[in-house]
């Protein structure tokens, strides 16, 4: 019975199963429809993943050879309640952009827009705006 509860603790915690970690299946692409359906910015398909049990994270990051556009997407995951919060950065010539969703909060965005020492709060639709802005000079 004791070797089973540490089994059975392990795998919440995220242990390779079948190759890969649990974790990271549940919460990438897996996810993207909650996501779509939330507003938040998407895991794209040909993103690499890393867990990092210690501090309960997933990143996932592009192969994006110059850096520019949706850069990276950080989840922060509760182990009995799954995501608590989502970032993601964007990168563009001269700005950046942190996007944080919280879940379960009255108003779950925080988004930085970053130009040179200037930091602005936006709004969802201001942060839209300027990303598909963005997105069509890279």
């Amino acid at each position: 019975m004791k070797a089973f509860v540490s089994l059975l603790m392990l795998g919440l915690g995220g242990v390779l199963i079948g190759g890969t970690t649990l974790r990271l299946k549940m919460y990438g692409e897996a996810h993207n429809d909650q996501r779509k359906h939330l507003g938040i910015p998407l895991v794209e398909a040909d993103w690499q993943a890393h867990y990092s049990r210690s501090n309960g994270t997933i990143e996932f990051f592009g192969d994006n050879v110059y850096g520019l556009g949706h850069v990276r997407k950080r989840i922060q995951i509760n182990y009995l309640n799954g995501i608590e919060k989502e970032s993601d950065l964007y990168v563009f010539k001269g700005v950046t952009m942190d996007l944080d969703y919280t879940y379960g909060q009255k108003k779950p965005w925080d988004i930085s827009y970053y130009r040179g020492a200037e930091c602005i709060q936006l709004t969802y639709q201001q942060a839209m705006d300027s990303l598909a802005t963005l997105s069509r000079k890279l």
